[in-house]
């Protein structure tokens, strides 16, 4: 039996039997939907892939262990069809696929990751294979054709809080390597990534921002004891405690998500836990040498600044003159520390490991604190 020939589908009848034209030889090779490694489904009419070749006792050749190899759409003008996706095993409910047949262009990465997934073998992936076997991604994570400046959500942001009459200070930071984001977040998928659902470009959330400068705070100025910081009326002034020294506060200091500034790039990376049964739950499972390790695929952000927007009122933006954090502005103080924390933790997932790290993009030096 000769294997991994390369062919393209050329005939498919009634989901059955179809035949398969390769360059290797001169006539259509007939196969039959039982020799579809995922099933008959998972190709169509035009679909590349790779099989192995063996002759019948007639002499007649047949096509055995046929499978897809290159079915992205990173590189395509158009979004698939309708009946494309769902038979590349893209599943949608029948008035999306209905949509889909007029030809819609679906260009937002949000939607084309969380939206159209696709069901390969066993499991999601948001990977498929080349015809030499390389991972490649099957969705366009190419987001230039977006207009930064015409769309300007930090300069609209910030000219409503303006009008609002709040106070606010940007900056920029860009990433030092990679920034892995949301990787915890509910998906069908191994681990996920914080993607805006309309204009479906990665960012960082309010939340991790003020949880990491939070953490830092408690970190730098109060020997890492938060109980220690929640005595402290001005830690509970700028953070906001529902216990803290001060009575119940809501915090002097509001932060907005991170949207990139340019063109965010995303790139692959791999992550292989050694101890899959001891890490699962419930298991009691102790992590020896002979557990096999498990890549697993997860999406990161490299090579890309965003801008950060911090806000408070002007009757709050003021000397801070309580606490360990005594005769210092708050604006300022919160501007110091971000840069630090950005700069010698990193914000996301994987900070221990050096991913999330961001530098200052109009200096690129950090501001000293004087403690």
């Amino acid at each position: 039996m000769e294997e991994g020939i390369v062919g393209v589908v050329k005939f498919l009848k009634d989901k059955e039997f179809g035949f398969i034209k390769s360059e290797a030889y001169n006539q259509d090779i007939y196969f039959h939907k039982s020799n579809v490694k995922n099933g008959i489904n998972s190709i169509r009419e035009g679909s590349q892939v790779v099989f192995s070749l063996k002759a019948n006792k007639d002499g007649k050749l047949r096509g055995k262990n046929i499978e897809v190899i290159n079915e992205s759409n990173q590189n395509r003008s158009e979004s698939p069809s309708a009946d494309e996706l769902n038979e590349k095993n893209m599943f949608l409910p029948d008035d999306t696929a209905n949509l889909l047949e007029a030809d819609i262009k679906i260009d937002n990465y949000h939607l084309q990751l969380n939206k159209t997934a696709f069901f390969e073998g066993h499991k999601f992936t948001f990977y498929s294979k080349d015809v030499r076997g390389k991972k490649i991604d099957r969705f366009n994570t190419n987001f230039s054709s977006l207009n930064y400046k015409e769309i300007k959500i930090s300069e609209r942001m910030k000219a409503s809080l303006e009008k609002m009459g709040l106070e606010c200070k940007t900056y920029s930071y860009k990433t030092d390597w990679r920034l892995a984001i949301g990787l915890g977040g509910a998906t069908v998928y191994d681990t996920s990534m914080t993607l805006h659902h309309i204009y479906g470009v990665p960012f960082i959330p309010a939340s991790a921002i003020k949880g990491i400068l939070r953490s830092w705070f408690i970190m730098a100025y109060f020997n890492n004891d938060e109980v220690v910081a929640l005595k402290d009326e001005g830690f509970c002034f700028i953070f906001g405690s529902p216990q803290g020294e001060a009575g119940d506060l809501k915090g002097a200091i509001q932060f907005f998500d991170a949207f990139p500034e340019e063109a965010p790039k995303i790139t692959r990376d791999i992550m292989t836990p050694h101890y899959k049964n001891y890490y699962d739950k419930g298991s009691k499972s102790s992590p020896t040498d002979d557990q096999n390790p498990v890549p697993i695929s997860f999406l990161t952000i490299e090579n890309t600044s965003f801008e950060f927007i911090i806000a408070g009122n002007s009757i709050d933006n003021r000397v801070i003159n309580f606490g360990k954090l005594s005769n210092q502005n708050v604006l300022e103080l919160i501007s110091t520390n971000l840069i630090e924390a950005l700069r010698d933790h990193g914000i996301g997932a994987k900070t221990a490991v050096g991913y999330g790290r961001m530098t200052e993009v109009s200096t690129g030096n950090p501001i000293i604190r004087n403690k």
